[in-house]
C-alpha cells in the first residue's frame, strides 16, 4: 500500500512556481565620446596609410592582400593633442611595430634621427602641453593637410 500524498495547502497551490531566468550578460555600449574617438581613429589611420603608400615606413614592406599595416604613433595615443596629428603617426608593418613597441628608447632615437631633433621636440612639447584639445579640432587640422599632407619623415 502506498501512503497518501500530502495535499498542498491553499497557499502553496496559489503561489506560482518561480521560473528560473537565464542570466544574459549585459552588452557594453560605448559612450558617445568613445564612438567619436573610434571613428576618428579609423579615418586618420586610413588617411595615414594612404599618405605612406600602404608601405611600412621603416622596412618598406607593402601591405599583403587582406592585411593592413598598423597605424603607429610616435608618442602614445593617450596624448590627444597629437593622437590625430600627421607628424605624430606613421604606418608600420606588424613586425616593426612590435619590435619598437618593446624598445621605446630605440624608437624615440629612431624618430629623432628620421624627423630631426627639433621636430621631435616640438611634437613632444605639443603632446605634453595641449592635453585639453578636442578630437574634432585636431581631426579638422589633420584633414586640412589632406591625405598626401606632411610626412613625418
Amino acid at each position: 500500500m502506498t501512503s497518501p500524498q500530502p495535499q498542498p495547502s491553499p497557499r502553496e497551490r496559489a503561489a506560482p512556481k518561480a521560473i528560473p531566468r537565464r542570466v544574459r550578460p549585459q552588452r557594453h555600449r560605448k559612450t558617445v565620446w568613445a564612438q567619436t574617438v573610434a571613428k576618428l581613429d579609423k579615418l586618420c589611420a586610413d588617411a595615414v596609410r594612404e599618405r605612406d603608400g600602404h608601405r611600412c615606413t621603416l622596412c618598406g614592406r607593402p601591405e599583403e592582400p587582406g592585411r593592413v599595416h598598423d597605424w603607429a604613433h610616435i608618442l602614445s595615443r593617450r596624448y590627444y593633442a597629437t593622437r590625430w596629428d600627421w607628424m605624430g603617426s606613421t604606418t608600420l608593418c606588424r613586425t616593426c611595430h612590435q619590435k619598437y613597441t618593446r624598445r621605446p628608447d630605440e624608437w624615440f632615437g629612431l624618430c629623432q634621427t628620421k624627423m630631426g631633433v627639433v621636430a621631435f621636440n616640438k611634437l613632444y612639447v605639443r603632446a605634453m602641453c595641449q592635453a585639453g584639445k578636442q578630437p574634432l579640432d585636431l581631426w579638422l587640422i589633420a584633414v586640412q593637410a589632406g591625405p598626401k599632407g606632411v610626412k613625418p619623415w
